[in-house]
């Protein structure tokens, strides 16, 4: 969840790791300490011998050198997190004290050559922020460069020093102030599980003046790391001397510095209380006249024949006069493509045409303008007005109305909402805004008509603020072409790939029909015997392949072979010799050859024997006879070596001897194959326009999450072009700006400088703007053979809502400021925000915005408490509003736009616009104030400069040795670093301006 509570934070007022803190030394300015490197003694005691009574025990002192200031010669840029002011800022606020800090919590005590002296312990290095003629920075022979301090510019006593750095942690400690050995124990446990939860600080007490240009110098606070800057001995110097002496020059070694300015304005409370509610009940809105008007209609049509040069030559061509009455307004499907040297250039006719369309509408919208006179004014509207102002209406008059009724006669004829492929686009016809989204042929142009598109293009402001979208594309159609062709790059692919599958699909159709679809069953199946085997069939005995269909049907597989298949070709040898037509063969024979009896039977039918004469093979047969039926004549020979079959075979014999064999050996079913079905199987598995695709859909599959799955996964299965419509994720504000601020919001100069007001967004002229620039982004998608049908709605975004937070989740959102364009209908101008909000703007002007471009903007629920109104202490996203939008203009006016009605504002309680001081940017210093508070303070929040000196005599720096205190409850002034961050730290501040107070 997003609060906008103040951050906690702990300060400590040293903290130290490792061996340093075991120095001996207590930390004194007054004492030169040891000479030159601190050192720690350190104690070894060595048992010798194997029992008690031989033992020994020998002991051994020495003094280990510790790394101190005089050792450090320079420290890493990483070291240093944040310096405030920013190097190169211009715009530091002359109340706040300059900072630097430190990654590492111990870094500002880390090389300090002794111990706390009760809570207090300077640190190795100090920030001194200098004026440009207070130094001179110089270059020695030393490592690092130093600075030349000449004149008394060091006022800050080094003794104090201890009460400028300390540790800041982000987050509450458990212990407090009065235990700080507890808090450093407590801080190091932190650290070792969360390592970036602390920083370390140094203040330069410092006070700046106005408009000033400052350097600050990172420097050595002891005598011994200013020697060893310079490259100079320090053996012999004091470890705890200081490194300069207050009021005195001296020359100091730069571990670090950077460059900035001071503003001449105040901090950001003195500004924000210079802030007035104001009610904006009337901006003076921008007017045209009716010369400018009658020059729109003009700018909006291809120059006269008279003013078209021709460039260069074109193919002469015979071509068909259009009809008078559709003169230039429909071109010809197709140009005669006949090359004529009598016939007039293409070029020209295209310009006779052209010319002729724009003196017709010219004259006949001019016409109408002339009769107004010169004095008629039309306002121009913005997308932020005050609420409840028009602009003036129109049309009002009779010669309005004919004016309406020239433009719709005049548009109605560019309807075309579907680009013919076969033609050239009409390019010289007055815009129809908005045209690609509506049926003209359900509902035509009518200026009685309240539909969007009604008003749109037959009202001149309406029409204005369309081609304010339509200039933006134009003026930036290159860098959106490259957003949307960016944005299919993987649609491009897949359009690649449809179209390599239509180009296999008429390639293949051509092979099928000529080789497949008009064969015969039998040729089908004779032909196609390696694909049978991979070809299923369903039968009334189950499914199978063809190919197992053909194996048991009384068909043999060479027919169904390739080989056999080309053998038998009615044109090859074979074929030929098969064709030849067969001469009648008598055979003449009598007397059977080894055969002395006969068996007659339908084996599979019957059982009985009939009398049959075979000619010119067998003779008469006896007359057995057993149920009248006749079947096959088998010859039998009665010598036969097969013992089933011994015995008399006469009469009944032979009856008995069918019936065991038929109950003996059963032969399989033979089936008869249904070509027809086989034949529609083969043909339907063979066609091209179904197994082309089907192989192509199983590797063009698209995920559900895809952006344009919607589009994607139909035009895939119906193997199409995929049109999409790309989403430019730009927002119009930022260019209608670069053509004019008074098309966001109307003149504001005459409400001076320091002032907070609240505008209403006007959804019908952002509604105009953005129909004008998608309906131009479509012509120029054609135009470019981008694949979209020119129905999309390529903008949806006006105002910039990047930085949109929900209050509840802490994400970004960002609301779309209309709906689809072709989900109007025939709705009114003004009706299609996305979401269906109202939105109000908050409007400030002044130096709070200019010196503070990250104050924290936003809106809070009032309550009642008693007679008073307070801000609601739930906060969720029904009680704080953060901005939907965020524009910047000139000269420092900022506009936020908020999802509410003017009425929500002040239902209830109403809502309070709160201007805070961005919370965790860190800042300490004192207040700008002529009326100070009396001592001792409530709180230390009331401390100002003047309470340091007087106005006669203005305080240069934080004087430590001045008597100041507040409640029992604050820290005391000067008792330790940590007391003073407490004090000097500034806490956000917050101003709530009330919407009564801001509304007419």
């Amino acid at each position: 969840m997003i609060n906008p509570s103040t951050p906690k934070y702990t300060f400590l007022s040293w903290f130290r790791r490792g061996m340093s803190n075991f120095i001996s030394q207590t930390d004194d300015p007054s004492a030169n300490g040891s000479l030159g490197t601190p050192t720690l003694p350190v104690e070894l005691e060595l048992d010798s011998g194997s029992s008690s009574s031989s033992a020994s025990s020998s002991r051994f002192i020495k003094s280990l050198d510790l790394v101190g200031p005089g050792n450090v010669v320079g420290i890493q840029e990483a070291a240093i997190i944040r310096t405030e002011p920013v190097e190169n800022s211009n715009n530091f606020t002359p109340s706040s004290l300059a900072f630097i800090e430190f990654y590492d919590e111990d870094f500002p005590w880390r090389y300090t050559p002794a111990t706390p002296n009760g809570n207090k312990l300077r640190p190795w290095v100090f920030l001194l922020v200098l004026k440009e003629d207070e130094y001179t920075l110089q270059f020695g022979s030393g490592t690092l460069p130093f600075i030349d301090i000449t004149g008394p510019t060091l006022d800050i006593p080094p003794e104090d020093i201890w009460a400028w750095a300390h540790v800041q942690v982000n987050q509450q400690l458990m212990a407090d102030n009065s235990q700080p050995q507890a808090m450093v124990d407590e801080l190091d446990a932190l650290l070792e599980q969360q390592p970036n939860r602390g920083l370390s600080r140094i203040i330069c007490p410092r006070r700046l003046e106005p408009d000033t240009a400052y350097t600050a110098f990172l420097v050595p606070s002891f005598e011994v790391g200013r020697l060893a800057g310079l490259g100079m001995d320090y053996s012999q110097t004091g470890s705890l001397k200081p490194s300069w002496t207050q009021g005195t020059p001296v020359q100091l070694p730069v571990y670090h510095r950077w460059n900035f300015s001071t503003a001449d304005a105040g901090d950001f409370e003195t500004l924000a209380r210079k802030l007035q509610p104001t009610e904006i009940d009337s901006l003076p809105l921008k007017t045209l006249n009716i010369e400018s008007l009658y020059n729109h209609y003009q700018s909006e049509l291809p120059p006269t024949s008279a003013q078209m040069t021709p460039v260069g030559h074109m193919p002469q061509v015979t071509v068909n006069p259009m009809p008078v009455n559709q003169t230039g307004l429909t071109m010809q499907n197709q140009l005669t493509q006949q090359l004529n040297q009598l016939s007039q250039q293409l070029g020209n006719f295209l310009q006779g045409q052209i010319a002729q369309t724009g003196q017709q509408f010219t004259q006949a919208i001019g016409n109408q303008l002339s009769q107004l006179g010169p004095t008629r004014k039309l306002q121009i509207e913005s997308a932020l007005m005050p609420d409840g102002v028009q602009a003036s209406p129109w049309p009002n008059s009779t010669t309005d109305g004919d004016i309406q009724d020239a433009m719709q006669s005049h548009l109605a004829h560019n309807t075309t909402t579907v680009a013919d492929e076969n033609s050239d686009p009409i390019v010289n016809l007055p815009p129809l805004y908005g045209k690609w989204y509506h049926d003209h042929q359900a509902n035509p142009l009518s200026k009685n008509d309240s539909g969007w598109i009604h008003q749109l293009n037959l009202h001149p402001r309406h029409r204005m603020a369309a081609g304010l979208g339509a200039k933006i594309v134009r003026d930036h159609q290159d860098k959106f072409m490259d957003f949307a062709w960016e944005q299919i790059g993987e649609i491009q692919e897949l359009n690649r790939k449809i179209y390599q599958v239509q180009l296999a699909e008429e390639v293949g159709n051509l092979l099928y029909q000529k080789h497949f679809a008009n064969r015969s069953s039998e040729e089908l199946v004779a032909t196609t015997g390696n694909l049978q085997k991979r070809i299923v069939q369903q039968n009334a005995s189950g499914t199978a392949t063809i190919h197992q269909q053909v194996k048991k049907s009384a068909l043999t597989e060479a027919t169904t072979d390739s080989g056999f298949y080309k053998a038998r070709r009615s044109g090859g040898k074979t074929g030929k010799k098969l064709s030849r037509q067969l001469k009648p063969l008598f055979i003449n024979n009598t007397t059977p050859v080894n055969v002395n009896n006969y068996l007659v039977s339908n084996i599979n039918d019957t059982t009985s024997v009939a009398n049959q004469l075979i000619t010119g093979a067998l003779p008469k047969m006896s007359p057995y006879d057993d149920g009248g039926n006749y079947g096959l004549a088998v010859g039998y020979n009665q010598n036969a070596s097969d013992t089933t079959l011994a015995g008399s075979l006469g009469g009944g014999n032979v009856i008995s001897y069918l019936n065991t064999s038929l109950n003996s050996l059963q032969a399989d079913a033979i089936t008869e194959l249904a070509m027809t079905d086989a034949q529609q199987t083969l043909l339907s598995a063979t066609d091209p326009l179904r197994t082309i695709a089907r192989r192509q859909l199983a590797q063009m599959q698209i995920a559900s999450s895809h952006p344009y799955a919607e589009l994607i996964t139909p035009s895939v299965q119906k193997v199409q072009p995929i049109l999409a419509a790309p989403r430019l994720p730009v927002s119009l504000y930022n260019y209608l700006l670069e053509i004019s601020q008074e098309f966001i919001v109307p003149d504001l100069s005459d409400l001076g400088d320091n002032f907070a007001g609240l505008l209403t967004v006007n959804q019908s002229f952002i509604e105009q703007v953005m129909v004008g620039a998608n309906d131009e982004m479509a012509r120029e998608l054609l135009w470019r053979g981008f694949p979209t049908d020119q129905r999309g709605t390529y903008f949806q975004y006006f105002w910039n809502t990047k930085d949109n937070l929900d209050v509840d989740s802490g994400t970004n959102l960002r609301p779309k400021d209309i709906d689809p364009i072709h989900t109007w209908g025939n709705t009114p101008l003004g009706t299609h925000k996305s979401g269906g909000s109202s939105i109000i703007a908050l409007v400030i002007k002044g130096e709070l915005i200019q010196n503070y471009p990250n104050t924290m903007i936003y809106a809070h629920k009032a309550i009642a408490q008693g007679n008073q109104r307070i801000l609601d202490p739930n906060i969720n996203s029904s009680t704080v509003k953060f901005p939907l939008f965020r524009a910047d203009l000139v000269p420092n006016v900022l506009v936020l736009g908020f999802e509410m009605s003017v009425q929500e504002a002040l239902t209830g309680e109403g809502w309070y616009f709160m201007f805070k001081e961005r919370a965790g940017e860190t800042k300490f210093g004192l207040d700008e104030t002529t009326s100070l508070p009396a001592l001792p303070l409530t709180s230390w929040d009331e401390l100002a400069w003047g309470h340091l000196g007087s106005n006669a005599t203005p305080a240069s720096f934080v004087d430590l040795t001045v008597n100041l205190a507040a409640s029992a409850n604050e820290p005391t002034w000067a008792a330790d670093a940590a007391s003073m961050a407490h004090i000097l730290y500034q806490s956000p501040v917050s101003l709530g301006l009330h919407a009564e107070l801001l509304l007419p």
